[in-house]
């Protein structure tokens, strides 16, 4: 049976969420799951630091580059088990 949840994507005041912060709220309620990030901010300082380590990729990209990204996700997942 699939589980379903709902997320908050709103923060006190109506402000909706940042993709760092949406990821933090899905990762607390399933650490196991494994975020693809998507920007094409990355010349922005405080943008670099919080993607450190984390799988990203840099927008204008191909399907090919994100099918590439996607697959070498997945079989770190698979890779593990």
């Amino acid at each position: 049976m699939a589980s379903t949840a709902a997320i908050n994507f709103q923060r006190g005041s109506g402000h909706l969420l940042n993709g760092f912060d949406l990821a933090e709220r899905i990762a607390e309620r399933w650490p196991e799951i494994k975020i693809l990030f998507i920007s094409g901010l990355t010349n922005d300082c405080g943008t670099r630091r919080r993607l450190c380590g984390r799988p990203m990729l840099q927008k204008p990209f191909t399907s090919d580059e994100l099918t590439k990204k996607v697959d070498d996700l997945l079989r770190t997942v698979l890779s593990r088990n």
